[in-house]
């Protein structure tokens, strides 16, 4: 809105790439690349500092979102003839081989980023959704079923895991899958609207007073919210 706009200048103007970047993924991830890219051009346009690498594979994936293909892919290019390890840049690496239908590709892109950073949720999901796509459910449905171990406050991988659930016919897992997310994380009231929605999918009207009553309390709690 109006009111983020200064704040936005401000950081595009004066603030450090680490912050240029949390910001900017942020930005990129609510659907707004082009603050995402005003923010991180300062530093990452016309750049080939090696330390920029990262910020420079970001805004190359903000650019992607904005329509610049050409020049989104020609700076992944170089990054990636310097490092084959960089997320952000096999990120868009496996978004482009997936556009040109080279699915395995994609998926050793994708392999790449879950080997190297364990952490990283878009990895994770696109690699999970590459792998459906290829047949193998069951792969899919392990790497799922180790990220939520590994990352049990991710809201995105349990909503990604739960529309696969669904995807699939487990309809039961998707109810106790989002249960079990919003018991775990009782400040949450995205976890807790998921378990309402799958609630109300399955026409389970003791599951629904159970999400209801979850939601209220979160409500009190947003503070912790995800989202």
């Amino acid at each position: 809105g109006e009111a983020v706009k200064p704040l936005l200048a401000q950081l595009a103007a004066k603030a450090t790439v680490a912050v240029r970047m949390l910001v900017a993924r942020e930005r990129l991830s609510r659907g707004a690349p082009q603050q995402a890219e005003a923010i991180l051009a300062p530093v990452a346009k016309n750049s080939d500092a090696p330390g920029l690498a990262e910020a420079r594979a970001l805004y190359a994936r903000a650019l992607d979102a904005m329509g610049q293909r050409a020049e989104a892919q020609a700076i992944v290019q170089a990054i990636l003839e310097d490092d084959q390890n960089n997320a952000d840049a096999l990120l868009l690496s496996a978004q482009n081989k997936l556009r040109e239908n080279n699915l395995g590709g994609a998926i050793n892109d994708l392999q790449i980023v879950v080997r190297d950073h364990p952490e990283n949720e878009e990895g994770i999901i696109a690699l999970a959704k590459a792998i459906t796509d290829r047949g193998d459910e069951r792969r899919a449905r392990a790497l799922y079923e180790n990220a939520i171990k590994d990352l049990p406050q991710s809201f995105a991988v349990m909503q990604s895991y739960v529309e696969f659930l669904y995807g699939i016919g487990d309809r039961n897992r998707a109810m106790s899958s989002s249960r079990e997310y919003a018991q775990a994380n009782p400040a949450s009231i995205a976890g807790w609207k998921l378990y309402a929605q799958t609630c109300e999918r399955a026409q389970n009207a003791g599951c629904s007073a159970e999400a209801a009553n979850g939601l209220k309390i979160s409500a009190k709690l947003y503070f912790m919210d995800e989202r």
